[in-house]
């Protein structure tokens, strides 16, 4: 169902992508880290790649010429920098006016007593206002007239630093799609009770994200008859909005609650639909990767059999639309 909305030329991404990477140990955009995958791609470059191929795989099955839009909502730190970094590598394959840049807005940092902090004597430190800044922001740069005007009807939006998100998820939308729903989130299940994830739960009959820093021990421990943790339903920030749905957000006002920010020292808003959420990037280095397959070559496990069926290899491996490449020749890595 979903490929048929995207052959279509009605499904939209909304990238979060306004903090810089400073859990990551580099101070520039996160979606500029190199995660450390052999082909040395950044979170930008995989998520373009896994556009690219959607689209492809819409117009081969539909037969349709189509667009997915690329709406990137960035921070006042990190929007020069990530337009330059797109203009350097010709936006990944995708065209210019199909990926829109946006500026989420700004807020006073504040200390745990909730003092306002100083860049200097004379000029109050700011930062950006969070996830929950989206709504605001959507309205101020007239993003959503900008979806109207292309006829969009479904909305999916992740943050920059899961790089396992399937961008555009298919399957997700059109499950969402099917059941008529305004709104979606999908969710991870925890299974340990301190994991750092907050959670989708009622709160007084409400569905709402509650975070994990809000979740006393005791209630983050309570487990149902079969061992599993009764509130396990992680939030990972990947969620699905209709645009009538979107656009009423954005035109009547939205609750926004304020949470404390650990690093740094400040608070910023979170809206009900939304939280942070950190993919443990930093570490990717440590882990054993056998193979890489190129997002151009296959976005969910489609198309490899022509490159692998009754063939062996030795990993490390990367898969392209070149070919298959080893990366160890000899007993040596390159």
């Amino acid at each position: 169902m979903c490929l048929r909305q995207i052959s279509q030329s009605k499904v939209a991404v909304l990238l979060l992508a306004g903090g810089q990477g400073t859990r990551l140990g580099v101070s520039y955009p996160k979606g500029m880290y190199d995660v450390g995958l052999p082909s040395r791609k950044t979170l930008y470059q995989i998520q373009a790649e896994r556009i690219l191929k959607l689209q492809q795989l819409a117009e081969k099955q539909h037969g349709l010429k189509c667009v997915i839009p690329w709406y990137i909502m960035t921070s006042g730190r990190t929007m020069e920098a990530t337009k330059a970094f797109f203009l350097k590598h010709k936006h990944f394959g995708l065209k210019k006016e199909n990926v829109i840049f946006f500026q989420q807005g700004m807020l006073p940092a504040m200390d745990f007593e909730g003092k306002i902090l100083l860049e200097d004597k004379a000029k109050i430190s700011m930062a950006p206002d969070g996830n929950g800044g989206l709504y605001r922001a959507l309205g101020v740069h007239h993003i959503v007239e900008d979806m109207e005007q292309r006829g969009i009807g479904s909305i999916h939006v992740y943050c920059v630093d899961n790089i396992l998100v399937k961008v555009a998820d298919p399957r997700f939308i059109g499950f969402c799609v099917q059941k008529g729903a305004d709104c979606g989130a999908k969710v991870v299940e925890k299974t340990n009770p301190t994991e750092p994830v907050g959670v989708v739960c009622r709160v007084d009959g409400i569905y709402q994200v509650v975070e994990y820093s809000e979740i006393s021990l005791a209630t983050a421990q309570k487990r149902t008859p079969d061992g599993r943790l009764l509130f396990n339903a992680g939030n990972i920030a990947n969620h699905y909005f209709t645009m009538a749905f979107l656009k009423d957000v954005v035109k009547y006002g939205h609750s926004v609650v304020m949470h404390w920010c650990e690093l740094p020292n400040c608070i910023s808003p979170l809206t009900k639909f939304f939280s942070f959420y950190f993919l443990s990037l930093k570490d990717a280095n440590d882990l054993p990767i056998q193979c890489e397959i190129s997002p151009l070559v296959s976005y969910g496990g489609e198309g490899l059999e022509e490159f692998v069926k009754d063939k062996e290899f030795h990993a490390p491996l990367i898969i392209d639309r070149s070919g298959v490449h080893e990366l160890v020749k000899n007993g040596r890595s390159p």
